[in-house]
């Protein structure tokens, strides 16, 4: 499969989400948004971002995945294979290597088999680091894209990190994103997602999601 293709994918998954999202949005009512959330409610917006970031996620490992192996980018030409890149489990054993912050190298050696190990695929902070260590042929194209949204892929992992495991410290970590949109007080992570972004005239969560397809389509281009 292209990249094209992993991007097609993507958006398709990403339109579904927003759709979900507005349609809880106009079912509860704009003034009852900054209202506490019922169960049931949160329990559903906790699945929504947990989507979102495995949607995200996903094209990530594609991307990195198809690159190191060769294929083919969203203007039809092609991407050369990495010389070391004989499978996925040495792209992945690969991955594994150069994720860390002081990971020196060689990255190249091996294979994995437990995707567990893998980095997370989402974070862009890892995503930056990692490509050029990997040197597939489009690495810097991938680095520039990742790097100019960075910001839109760390509001989705904190939202949905805090869902996940919600305590004071990743509660305070989405927080620290409310200056950039037009906010409320939130009892629970998920309520973020509604937040204003004031450059857009839209939901916060359509903002990101909207943005990560766009990181998503320069990054193949």
């Amino acid at each position: 499969m292209t990249l094209y293709a992993s991007w097609i994918e993507f958006a398709d998954r990403t339109s579904d989400l927003i759709i979900h999202l507005r349609a809880f949005a106009t079912t509860k009512g704009a003034a009852a948004l900054s209202a506490p959330y019922a169960l049931e409610e949160e329990s559903l917006l906790e699945g929504l971002v947990s989507k979102a970031w495995q949607s995200w996620g996903l094209f990530a490992r594609e991307y990195v995945v198809k690159s190191c192996m060769g294929t083919t980018d969203g203007n039809g030409a092609a991407v050369a294979a990495h010389p070391s890149a004989l499978t996925e489990e040495h792209v992945s054993q690969a991955s594994v290597l150069a994720k860390g912050k002081n990971s020196a190298g060689p990255y190249w050696a091996g294979q994995n088999f437990v995707l567990r190990y893998e980095p997370t695929w989402g974070d862009a902070d890892v995503l930056v680091r990692m490509a050029p260590r990997l040197a597939h042929a489009n690495q810097a194209l991938f680095v520039a894209a990742v790097s100019s949204y960075a910001q839109r892929a760390k509001v989705l992992q904190a939202i949905r990190n805090a869902s996940a495991h919600v305590n004071i410290e990743t509660m305070g970590l989405v927080l620290t994103f409310r200056s950039q949109y037009v906010s409320f007080p939130i009892a629970h992570p998920v309520q973020a997602l509604y937040w204003h972004d004031p450059n857009v005239q839209d939901f916060l969560f359509a903002a990101v999601l909207d943005e990560l397809v766009e990181l998503a389509l320069t990054a193949i281009s």
